[in-house]
């Protein structure tokens, strides 16, 4: 790109999807790097920060995403660091991993989906603690903007129903009941000398795995080529499903029980928001298709 080269950290959440892509449209080339804690996040946790690559590459073109093993720095800070410091030093340890493999890649910035305010380790003093292991520039476009400008920019980009599917990434493994949102560096630094930090971050790039995003379109099939799917998925989700006796079911996707009168056959419940675009089911129908041919 004729804006240089860049290091997204890519998690599977709505807000790095979106900076990736902001910074991309200044002519920016991207790579991603995304922290995977096997067992504790699941393979469809990977598969879904995938395929969010693969949507944006219909901004960004084609890239490499760098899946670090993360399970054993977690574990390590879990067992030697204190509780309330958990958050920081993983994200310290996540921009020191992202610096190196970012200037494999001839990376000239970092850049990431923090937003000031949003979360604890985000507020200005714990950017500032996070940021001062890497002698990259940290770029974080979405710093100053609103929830719902994000998610209106992720909605245009098309990343948003696969960043909503219920698959958690690394940052929820081991979240502190009260993490510090004004560290001290100091403080920060004292707890980290419990650590074998060189050799961590060693381990975790040795056993990174590389996985080439090829063009949106390259790889793109319609579901509906696919035999008969998108009929069968059109039966499996309709409302009304008749039984032999004459009486019926109702089946409404809602995110909370739904009750049925059975006397009425209404929903009696609490009606709740409705998943009106099916773009997220045959996304995920996509994952389940790749992990489990």
């Amino acid at each position: 790109g004729t804006g240089g080269r860049a290091a997204v950290l890519l998690s599977g959440g709505i807000d790095s999807p979106v900076a990736g892509y902001m910074i991309a449209k200044r002519g920016v080339e991207i790579e991603c790097i995304h922290f995977f804690s096997y067992p504790y996040t699941s393979e469809l946790a990977k598969e879904k920060v995938l395929e969010l690559a693969h949507i944006m590459t219909k901004f960004c073109g084609r890239m490499t995403v760098d899946i670090v093993g993360f399970t054993e720095i977690q574990e390590a800070i879990r067992d030697h660091c204190r509780e309330e410091y958990f958050t920081i030093i993983m994200r310290r340890f996540m921009m020191r991993i992202a610096e190196a493999i970012g200037r494999d890649h001839g990376a000239k910035c970092l850049v990431t989906g923090e937003n000031l305010g949003q979360v604890a380790s985000q507020t200005m003093d714990a950017m500032a603690v996070t940021g001062a292991v890497t002698d990259l520039p940290v770029l974080r476009p979405l710093i100053g903007m609103d929830k719902e400008e994000i998610v209106r920019i992720a909605r245009h980009i098309g990343t948003f129903d696969t960043s909503i599917l219920p698959y958690e990434d690394c940052c929820t493994v081991f979240t502190p009941k009260h993490p510090k949102t004004k560290p001290v560096l100091a403080q920060v630094e004292a707890e980290e000398q419990k650590l074998d930090v060189e050799g961590l971050i060693a381990r975790a790039i040795a056993n990174t795995e590389k996985t080439q995003i090829r063009y949106y379109e390259d790889e793109m099939v319609s579901l509906s080529a696919l035999s008969g799917i998108t009929s069968q998925l059109h039966d499996a989700l309709r409302e009304r499903v008749w039984l032999k006796s004459g009486a019926y079911l109702i089946i409404q996707p809602t995110e909370a029980l739904t009750v049925i009168d059975v006397n009425t056959g209404k929903n009696i419940a609490k009606k709740e928001s409705r998943n009106e675009n099916p773009n997220g089911s045959y996304r995920a129908v996509r994952m389940f298709v790749r992990i489990f041919p």
